[in-house]
C-alpha cells in the first residue's frame, strides 16, 4: 500500500521548493501595480479604475490574486499579497454583498494580520430609470436581481436624505440614528482587524456602483445615466458618519486619513459624525488628504443649532505632518477665522490640488507653517501666482518645491539645525 500511495503521488514542483521568502516576494511584485479606485493624472484629472479596467484592460483586484491558484504553497504564502489588494478593494457600505465580503475577511485569521487599509464609499443608487423597459431582457433580469439582494439593505438612509431636505432637521444626530446603528453593527467585524494603518473614504458622481457592473456591461447606455447627485451624492454624507462612527467604535486609530468631504473653506470640512468619534480617529493621523466632491448639505447648515465642522487644526490633529487638500470649486467661504490659523499642525509636507481662486489661502498656510514646512507640491489647472505666494513668506524654508508635477530643489536659506 505505501508502494503504491508513494508511486501515485505527484513529485512536488521545482516552484514549491523555492525558499518562502522568495515566494513572498514575486507575491507582492504581482500586486506591486495595483491602483486605487480613483487617482490623479500628471494632468490633474481624475482616473477610475472601472473605466481602465474596460477600456485598456487593467486587471481588476480578483485577477491580480489568481497568483494563489498556481500550486498549495502559493496559496499560503499569499496572504501578505491579499491584504495589500483588499486595501484597495472598495467596500461600499450601500451594497449588502460588499460588507457580507467584509465580515468574511475579518474571520479569516491568516488573512486579517495582512490588512493594513481599508477603503469605504457608500454609493446607493435610488432612482428607477424612466428607459428601463428598452433594456434587453439578460440586463433588465440583472437589474432586478441587484435591486432585489439591495432592497432593505439601508432603508434609513433614504429617509434620512429626505428628512434633511424636506424636513431640515439636524441629520444624524440621535443615538439611535441609522449611521450609528449601522455603525454598531460593523464594530466586531473592524475590530478584528487590529494592524490598520491606513484608511480611505470615496465617492464620485463617476464611480459607479460596481454591483450593477453586469448591467453596465450588457447595456451600455446605462452608464451615462447612473450617476447623479441629489439623493445619491447625500448619500456620501451618510457613509462617512457610518465610516468614522464604526472606526471609533472599534478602536481604530490610522495613521492617514484620504476621505472625501464637503470643504466649507481650506481649514473647514463639514462632517456629521459625533466630535468624540472623530477625535479618537484623528489621534494618531500623520497624513491627512481632504477631499471636496460631492453635493453640499452646506446649503442647509443656517438651519441648524451647531455648525457641524472639522477643523484641521494641532489640536485635532495633533501627529499631522503632511496635508492634501484637493478643491475645485470656486464658491467657497474667502473668510477663515483667526483662531484655525493660529492653530495650524506643525506641517513638513503641504499639497494642494487644483485649489481654485483660493491663493490666499495657500499663501497663510505657508505663513503658519513657516520654517517645519519641507516641501510644497502644486497640481493645478488654474493660474496660480507662485512667486506671490512663495516671496511673501519670508520665513518659508522649502528644500523642494513641485509645481503641477515639475519638482525642483528650492531653499532659500540653510536651515539652522
Amino acid at each position: 500500500m505505501a508502494a503504491t500511495h508513494q508511486a501515485l503521488s505527484a513529485p512536488a514542483s521545482p516552484i514549491e521548493k523555492l525558499p518562502a521568502e522568495l515566494l513572498e516576494r514575486i507575491h507582492s511584485y504581482t500586486v506591486s501595480d495595483i491602483r486605487s479606485p480613483i487617482w490623479l493624472s500628471e494632468e490633474c484629472q481624475r482616473i477610475f479604475r472601472w473605466r481602465e479596467q474596460g477600456e485598456r484592460g487593467l486587471p481588476t483586484t480578483s485577477q491580480h490574486l489568481q497568483i494563489r491558484l498556481v500550486c498549495r504553497k502559493f496559496r499560503d504564502l499569499a496572504w501578505r499579497a491579499f491584504g495589500e489588494v483588499l486595501g484597495e478593494t472598495l467596500f461600499d457600505l450601500g451594497s449588502r454583498d460588499s460588507i457580507y465580503h467584509l465580515h468574511a475577511v475579518a474571520e479569516q485569521q491568516d488573512l486579517t494580520p495582512w490588512v493594513q487599509k481599508l477603503t469605504f464609499t457608500c454609493n446607493i443608487l435610488y432612482r428607477e430609470f424612466d428607459d428601463l423597459n428598452l433594456l434587453s431582457p439578460r440586463a433588465l433580469e440583472e437589474w432586478d436581481s441587484v435591486r432585489q439582494r439591495e432592497r432593505g439593505w439601508i432603508p434609513g438612509a433614504l429617509a434620512e436624505v429626505r428628512r434633511l431636505i424636506v424636513d431640515r432637521s439636524p441629520p444624524w444626530t440621535e443615538a439611535n440614528s441609522q449611521p450609528r446603528v449601522y455603525a454598531a453593527n460593523m464594530r466586531k467585524t473592524l475590530g478584528a482587524l487590529t494592524n490598520i494603518e491606513e484608511v480611505a473614504y470615496m465617492w464620485d458622481e463617476d464611480l459607479l456602483p460596481q454591483r450593477y457592473k453586469k448591467v453596465w456591461e450588457l447595456d451600455s447606455e446605462m452608464h451615462s445615466k447612473a450617476g447623479g447627485t441629489g439623493p445619491e451624492a447625500l448619500s456620501a454624507h451618510f457613509g462617512l458618519t457610518i465610516t468614522f462612527e464604526a472606526l471609533a467604535a472599534a478602536g481604530i486609530r490610522p495613521k492617514s486619513l484620504d476621505i472625501v468631504v464637503e470643504m466649507a473653506n481650506f481649514n473647514h470640512a463639514f462632517m456629521y459624525a459625533a466630535s468624540t468619534s472623530m477625535s479618537t480617529i484623528s489621534e494618531e493621523i500623520e497624513t491627512l488628504a481632504s477631499r471636496d466632491r460631492y453635493y453640499p448639505i452646506s446649503a442647509h447648515r443656517g438651519i441648524f443649532n451647531a455648525d457641524p465642522r472639522i477643523a484641521i487644526t494641532k489640536t485635532m490633529f495633533p501627529l499631522l505632518r503632511s496635508l492634501i487638500l484637493d478643491h475645485d470649486l470656486i464658491d467657497i467661504e474667502s473668510n477663515i477665522p483667526n483662531s484655525a490659523w493660529s492653530d495650524t499642525p506643525d506641517l513638513r509636507h503641504l499639497t494642494i490640488i487644483q485649489g481654485g481662486d483660493c491663493k490666499e489661502h495657500v499663501r497663510q498656510w505657508l505663513k503658519c507653517c513657516g520654517r517645519c514646512l519641507d516641501s510644497f507640491r502644486l497640481c493645478s489647472n488654474y493660474p496660480w501666482d507662485l512667486g506671490y505666494i512663495i516671496d511673501s513668506n519670508s520665513q518659508l524654508e522649502l528644500e523642494s518645491l513641485s509645481p503641477n508635477g515639475h519638482s525642483q530643489h528650492y531653499r532659500r536659506r540653510t536651515r539652522k539645525l
